[in-house]
């Protein structure tokens, strides 16, 4: 009775440790802490984040995203260039080098959804499909929250 107990117990612990995990794994890529910015009533864009290791031996591209919230999923890239913010649609995808990270976060390389066609308001998490050229594809949830950036500056788009 304690052995059957004790497996019990160890199984539980395993079960809650990786509920807690914000880490996805697909093949020799690791998904970590997925993120998608919360929206106000009306608001019809908004943009998600995560980061991104490839620990395999070849580099890899994250292709495409897929919701079922919004009509448009892009990969972005932002910079800023005198004072105006730029952002550009990473149509061949974003390349993650062999034995890399990349953090895709605000003010950088992010997850962009348009077009919203659904409230949002009471959903704590949103699933979004990420597509690799070699790792095929995962579906995972994107925990949704506010912005944790401090502050914001004003710039022109």
């Amino acid at each position: 009775m304690k052995k059957n107990f004790f497996y019990f117990c160890l199984f539980l612990f395993c079960f809650i440790q990786n509920s807690w995990s914000d880490d996805f794994i697909i093949n020799n890529i690791v998904i970590n802490k997925p993120w998608i910015k919360s929206i106000h009533s009306g608001q019809k864009v908004t943009s998600g984040y995560l980061e991104i290791i490839n620990n395999s031996k070849s580099d890899d591209v994250l292709l495409s995203i897929e919701s079922n919230f919004a009509k448009n999923n892009q990969i972005h890239s932002m910079n800023i260039q005198n004072d105006v913010m730029k952002m550009k649609h990473l149509k061949s995808g974003l390349i993650i080098k062999k034995k890399s990270k990349i953090v895709l976060k605000p003010g950088g390389f992010h997850l962009m959804f348009s077009e919203i066609n659904e409230e949002l308001k009471n959903k704590k998490y949103l699933y979004i499909k990420l597509n690799f050229k070699k790792n095929v594809s995962i579906e995972i949830p994107f925990q949704i929250k506010k912005n944790n950036t401090k502050g914001h500056v004003n710039h022109k788009h």
